[in-house]
């Protein structure tokens, strides 16, 4: 019996240690933390003109600027609405091209090439966007609507600590 317990007792120590070593990834802090190098992605021309024109004084943008980003936005939303459609028929045609027996390599490599081609088309739409925002607004505008994205991200960030000292509504909690 002795002997058992003397095999035993490292196997089950080493078990316990071991759940206790891996289970501490979870537990830890790993979200990146906040820093001043970190940027601001870009914002939708929409929903950059929604922010203007709620903060349109403070950032002394003029009614010719937003009809821009207005008009901008939604070419870049009829263009995203096509190539999306477009591509979610092509990732249709694919599923047929795959469900047969015998699959055609050609074809699928020729459906693949056109997603791929969409994909890069849109995203040099959102990149060729983000330039004509550049001409419209001024420096000081775009600098203060970083400032406003940057102060908005740590908002987000950082933990309410009257939300973490709250008891959930479910525990009883006499006081």
């Amino acid at each position: 019996m002795s002997k058992k317990l003397k095999i035993l007792t490292p196997v089950i120590l080493i078990i316990f240690l071991s759940t206790g070593l891996f289970s501490q990834g979870f537990y830890g802090n790993h979200q990146k933390v906040f820093s001043k190098k970190s940027r601001a992605r870009f914002m939708s021309p929409m929903r950059l003109y929604r922010v203007l024109s709620l903060y349109k004084d403070k950032l002394n943008v003029t009614d010719n600027q937003l009809e821009k980003i207005k008009s901008l936005g939604f070419y870049l939303e009829e263009k995203q609405v096509k190539l999306t459609n477009a591509n979610r028929t092509l990732r249709l045609k694919l599923r047929e091209e795959l469900a047969n027996e015998k699959v055609n390599y050609n074809a699928v490599k020729e459906i693949m090439s056109k997603i791929s081609q969409n994909r890069t088309e849109l995203f040099i739409e959102r990149l060729k966007a983000k330039e004509e925002i550049k001409k419209i607004l001024t420096p000081e505008q775009l600098s203060k609507i970083r400032e406003y994205m940057m102060r908005r991200m740590k908002e987000r960030r950082i933990p309410q600590k009257s939300m973490s000292r709250r008891t959930p509504p479910f525990r009883n909690n006499p006081r």
